[in-house]
């Protein structure tokens, strides 16, 4: 539920008060505050401060010879994750990008952040963790995730209160983790959509927040 809106004139004062409080508290907040569990579908729209988020698939999207043991495909896909962020009532969003490790059925897990825990369902859930300071108003940034040099962290409870280093993202395309691996038999044809990871945002050290699933289209 939203608060209501202030009337045409006071809402320029309000805002500007609300940034400037947070500015002088961005870096001395504690530790952000646990938040529920996922839905099991997607957020029908994306939070504050997110323009956008979706799966783009790498230039090697097809690798054959590495299957999860649950799919009868015998290659799989790798993609990297792009969100937009834009102006909002905030000066700092911090972002976790999940994987989908948490999620099968009979063909095996669905995405997973580390090539050798493909057919693992423990630790349950990886995740990249970014940092940004939010835009100016009519900018956007663009953030990518599982790429060259991003930190992979695990933890068997969503959202836990610490987590452990698992490894470092490596540079497309010939390497083993090099991105989200996703299971190809949860896909349809070439086209087809399907979700790949999750993610939540925090506003200024406030609670984690659910954004929804991220997808990716089949290219090949």
């Amino acid at each position: 539920m939203h608060a209501q809106e202030p009337e045409v004139g006071e809402q320029d004062t309000a805002t500007v008060r609300r940034r400037s409080l947070t500015k002088g508290m961005a870096w001395s907040v504690p530790a952000i505050a646990m938040a529920t569990a996922a839905p099991a579908a997607a957020a029908s729209g994306l939070p504050p401060c997110v323009g956008s988020a979706s799966g783009q698939a790498q230039a090697a999207w097809s690798v054959p010879g590495a299957s999860f043991g649950g799919c009868s495909n015998s290659s799989h896909f790798d993609v990297n994750i792009r969100m937009t962020i834009k102006e909002c009532e905030a000066d700092i969003v911090r972002i976790r990008v999940y994987d989908l490790g948490d999620e099968s059925d009979g063909f095996g897990l669905r995405s997973r952040l580390w090539w050798s825990l493909r057919n693992d369902p423990s630790p349950r859930f990886l995740f990249i963790e970014k940092q940004v300071a939010v835009p100016s108003p009519g900018s956007t940034l663009t953030v990518d995730f599982a790429v060259a040099g991003d930190t992979v962290r695990y933890e068997n409870s969503l959202l836990a209160a610490s987590s452990g280093y698992q490894g470092m993202i490596q540079a497309c395309c010939n390497n083993e983790n090099d991105g989200i691996h996703v299971n190809p038999c949860y896909f349809g044809v070439v086209g087809t959509v399907s979700r790949v990871a999750k993610f939540y945002t925090s506003l200024d050290g406030g609670p984690w927040t659910y954004g929804g699933y991220i997808n990716a289209t089949r290219t090949v």
